[in-house]
């Protein structure tokens, strides 16, 4: 492990899904990943804990949500994520987790931006299966390759950054 820090183990995946159902709006990136891959680490990222997933618990993959943890834990995790991430990530979550992260990971990585008060907005409604606008359609999996540079330029208007640069761009076209 890193600043002991360690991958979560395969025995504590029931622990893991008990983090993830306790704050389902913020882990929901991170309970995609596990509900396709478990606890294993992979492509999709990996599960990072300092002390078990009981009391700590972070996930990297295309970008840093630490889940839980006290202070010590999460200044610990960014030690560890500077170790196993492939470059500066987008870190985002709960304030105080990021702000706890961010106090070490910020000796590793220039913050392009720090958005302290970012909102997440929930829909609690029905979502519309129809088309947003007359002749908007969603694309076709045939069409990955004409809508890949769009995403990709959003992505870099918004954030800043090469999406292609983490993991060879496979998180991103993922």
């Amino acid at each position: 492990g890193t600043d002991g820090c360690r991958a979560v183990r395969p025995g504590e995946a029931r622990a893991v899904a008990e983090v993830l159902a306790g704050d389902p709006l913020v882990a929901c990136p991170s309970a995609e990943a596990f509900a396709r891959t478990g606890v294993r680490p992979g492509p999709e990222g990996r599960f990072l804990t300092h002390g078990g997933p009981g009391r700590s618990l972070l996930f990297v993959g295309n970008s840093v949500l630490p889940l839980r943890g006290g202070r010590d834990d999460l200044r610990a995790f960014g030690h560890a994520v500077a170790d196993v991430a492939a470059g500066p990530l987008s870190v985002h979550g709960r304030r105080e987790y990021v702000a706890a992260v961010w106090d070490t990971l910020g000796d590793y990585w220039d913050a392009r931006e720090i958005r302290d008060r970012q909102v997440l907005m929930v829909d609690r409604g029905r979502a519309s299966v129809g088309p947003a606008h007359p002749g908007v359609r969603p694309a076709a999996l045939g069409e990955f390759d004409l809508v890949l540079p769009a995403a990709a330029a959003m992505y870099r208007e918004e954030l800043g950054a090469d999406p292609f640069e983490v993991g060879g761009g496979v998180p991103f076209r993922r």
